[in-house]
């Protein structure tokens, strides 16, 4: 016995010297991964990149609901990321339809204990990304005795074409997420960590994703909090009710003649080439208005992860029994990822627009009749854009580009996410934190507008939060240069407290322990508040300060243009009765 105890600490011993980390047996079979080290305080962590959690959603198996992976007995090497899913922007990545991989990492600490997961969703509209470091980096959870894991999911038409039918009934990306979840859930102690305490964290579509699955039996049993970043699941824009078959229709006469079966259609899509499905989703893609997304599925549908419309469902949940933290950014609508797409450096562009006010209001389904702007919703329209633009001809380009933000952000953002989180916290026993976003440093510079003009867009919190090679500024010259350089002292504290913010909460369910970053309490949203009476921290250049109403009215004001909106459409028979994919179809392929 003596002897073998001897050998397993020196093969432990021989294995970290080499780089590697110990056999983890997991439930699907044993791993063995990279001993890794952050890029700040190069702390030692555990690396496990690339673990197959589904079989490879091909064949038989595309467009259906996945199916767990089928246990290996060899040891299998964790040390390099999954391919990325079918995607038009691939980044000159690789990329295949044999992609549902997670990846685990492992603080290495000398006191062992179980530690608290963070289990990350990643945005990208539904139709881009991955879980790899080339976003989503490990370095700061790793620092802050966090273990996170990060996933792959299908996308685009891969992971959200329905065709109505029980085993075709979309949603492919939201049961890859949950088996992954289920996974994680199953397997985590085994890297140690605890999984009573794991919080469901996402950003932008990946927080649209949690609250999903905080609404489904199955997956809620999963984590015990929810961090979403920058979305909701009522975003009308991100989900869909009804079937794809007119698209994939447009799509079989590409390569075939007359009109297909059902079977016969499913039997063509199973075996059309992946570049072409790709091609077919670019050719139906409209920025912001996205059809393949997140689908309302009967209720007949194989493991079925929503059957009513987000906000039915949540009306019709009792009770939430987990911790939540809600965060917006200051100017939601604006980003380095050209969310909007629109040319906010031209005032004379800025300018037009008010003077035009080509909107769309957050009604689902409503998009095709506001286009049109019937003379019947001229006062109402006219009451909004008098209420956000207050200006004349000596008003400063910089302040009417600061209106615009504020409508578009609310609009787009802000105004969905609060109306969730009315209902959320009205059935929450647990507390409900929220915050805003307003940081503006070099991690996230603005370069196209005056350095005083404090902007913190859409997915600006990932450099401060993660270590990420897209688009930002390296982090790793932060902590290089914060001694001998002011803005390198800035982002560096800035970063340290929106990390702290996070691991806070995902450690003791409060983004504040022991007063570590301000001594003003940071109060939970009271239970039935609206949200001109939420209690949110603003996290700023000068610290956090604590505030009431962050929306300042702006989200009730909204609600009364909504209603007059809807009842106007009514009572003139304009209520569409086309689904928004059946819309997109007679636009795309009029007859």
């Amino acid at each position: 016995m003596l002897r073998l105890s001897i050998f397993l600490l020196c093969s432990t011993v021989l294995n970290m010297a080499n780089g590697f980390t110990e056999i983890v047996d997991t439930k699907s079979g044993p791993i063995r991964g990279r001993v890794k080290s952050t890029i700040w305080y190069n702390k030692p962590y555990y690396s496990y990149r690339g673990i197959p959690y589904a079989k490879p959603p091909v064949g038989e198996l595309r467009f259906k609901a996945p199916e767990p992976v089928e246990k290996w007995t060899e040891i299998k090497n964790a040390f390099e990321y999954g391919i990325w899913c079918p995607q038009p922007s691939k980044k000159g990545k690789e990329t295949s339809e044999d992609c549902l991989t997670l990846n685990v990492f492992v603080p290495i600490l000398e006191q062992k204990k179980k530690l608290p997961v963070v289990f990350f969703l990643p945005g990208g509209s539904f139709a881009s990304g991955s879980g790899s470091d080339f976003i989503y980096g490990p370095d700061f959870m790793m620092e802050n005795e966090v273990i996170l894991v990060t996933v792959n999911f299908r996308l685009g038409i891969f992971g959200f074409l329905s065709l109505g039918t029980p085993e075709y009934s979309g949603n492919m990306g939201l049961k890859d997420q949950q088996l992954a979840m289920k996974w994680a859930y199953d397997n985590i102690e085994s890297f140690g960590g605890d999984n009573k305490k794991i919080t469901l964290m996402g950003l932008s579509v990946g927080a649209n994703s949690a609250g999903f699955h905080l609404l489904n039996n199955e997956s809620s049993k999963c984590f015990n909090q929810i961090l979403l970043l920058s979305g909701a699941p009522n975003k009308y824009h991100n989900y869909q009710k009804g079937d794809h078959k007119c698209l994939m229709k447009e799509l079989y006469k590409k390569h075939n003649n007359g009109n297909p079966s059902d079977k016969t259609l499913i039997d063509f899509l199973k075996d059309v080439n992946a570049s072409e499905i790709v091609n077919f989703f670019q050719e139906t893609y409209v920025r912001k208005y996205s059809v393949w997304t997140p689908v309302v599925e009967k209720r007949s549908s194989i493991r079925p992860i929503i059957v009513d419309d987000p906000m039915t469902a949540l009306e019709k949940t009792k009770s939430i029994n987990k911790t939540a933290y809600y965060t917006i950014t200051k100017y939601e609508y604006l980003s380095l990822f050209e969310i909007g797409g629109t040319d906010y450096k031209d005032p004379t562009a800025v300018r037009n627009f008010i003077k035009d006010f080509n909107i769309d209001l957050p009604i689902f389904g409503y998009k095709s009749i506001i286009d049109k702007k019937p003379a019947y919703l001229k006062n109402v329209m006219k009451e909004l854009h008098n209420y956000y633009f207050k200006f004349n001809e000596s008003t400063p380009d910089q302040e009417l580009l600061r209106q615009r933000l504020m409508l578009d952000s609310d609009l787009y953002y802000a105004y969905t996410i609060e109306k969730w989180m009315e209902r959320h916290v009205a059935i929450s026993k647990k507390d409900t934190f929220y915050h805003r976003f307003s940081l503006h440093t070099i991690m996230n510079p603005h370069p196209e507008f005056p350095k005083d003009f404090p902007i913190a867009g859409h997915a600006e919190e990932l450099p401060y939060a993660f270590t990420t090679t897209l688009y930002f500024y390296n982090a790793k010259k932060v902590i290089e240069n914060k001694d001998i350089d002011q803005d390198h002292a800035k982002a560096f504290k800035a970063m340290n407290m929106v990390q702290k913010l996070y691991t806070n909460f995902i450690k003791y369910g409060k983004p504040i322990h022991n007063d570590d970053l301000m001594t003003e309490e940071f109060k939970p949203i009271e239970r039935s508040s609206k949200a001109d009476e939420f209690d949110f921290v603003d996290v700023t250049n000068s610290g956090l300060i604590a505030g009431k109403g962050l929306t300042e009215g702006r989200t009730k004001f909204l609600d009364q243009i909504i209603e007059k909106v809807k009842h106007l459409v009514e009572s003139h028979g304009d209520v569409p009765k086309k689904t928004q994919i059946e819309q997109l179809h007679d636009m795309k392929y009029p007859k």
